[in-house]
């Protein structure tokens, strides 16, 4: 299967480089990754070529995340994007800011409710890493239960296959990918180890 999403703006970058919290370098300029209207995110580099020496060396590429819409079945009286119920169990109140980040972790009050993650908790945030060990990319997921998780691959930026559906249980769940299986389509490759983007749509059911 072989889709690109169509109701989230994507924001996808090539250089690894060090962003301020809740920016994203597009390439045409800083977009606000924290911001009602824009739910994108990065997350982190992942290795794809094995060095001489039998460890990992980072070529350029990237973890993109991308987050839900509020739901419009949620009550949100002041609509600014969270739910009602969501603000007074983290802060004790409604009114607060979605674009700010409480626990300073780089990832806004907004996103933090999107994905399930503690917005008072700097250790409670959904910031997926990739590894590659023996040929094989690995990426843990740490799923929060009422999220699911679909994990696209593209070689290109452009045509992107939905590789496995995740259903959020509050467990670590690992997605494996091993390129050498890959024997058609737009993600098979002639030569091994080849570069490859992985982005993480989560969803609410």
């Amino acid at each position: 299967m072989s889709s690109t999403p169509t109701r989230f703006i994507i924001l996808a970058l090539f250089a690894t480089q060090a962003l301020a919290p809740a920016e994203i370098d597009s390439g045409g300029g800083k977009s606000s990754g924290g911001a009602v209207f824009n739910h994108s995110s990065i997350g982190g580099s992942f290795a794809t070529v094995l060095s001489l020496g039998g460890g990992t060396f980072n070529h350029p590429g990237l973890i993109e995340v991308i987050y839900p819409i509020t739901p419009g079945s949620v009550t949100d009286v002041n609509a600014n994007g969270l739910s009602d119920g969501w603000e007074f169990q983290f802060f004790g109140a409604l009114g607060v800011d979605p674009a700010a980040d409480a626990d300073h972790d780089g990832t806004s009050n907004l996103m933090e409710y999107l994905a399930g993650t503690d917005p008072n908790d700097a250790h409670s945030v959904f910031r997926p890493q990739g590894s590659l060990t023996h040929g094989i990319f690995g990426m843990p997921i740490q799923t929060v239960t009422g999220r699911d998780y679909k994990i696209w691959v593209t070689r290109d930026l452009q045509s992107w296959t939905l590789q496995s559906t995740l259903t959020g249980d509050g467990t670590e769940q690992l997605f494996e990918f091993d390129e050498t299986t890959v024997t058609a389509g737009p993600l098979h490759s002639d030569s091994h180890p080849s570069n490859y983007f992985f982005r993480v749509e989560i969803l609410i059911p």
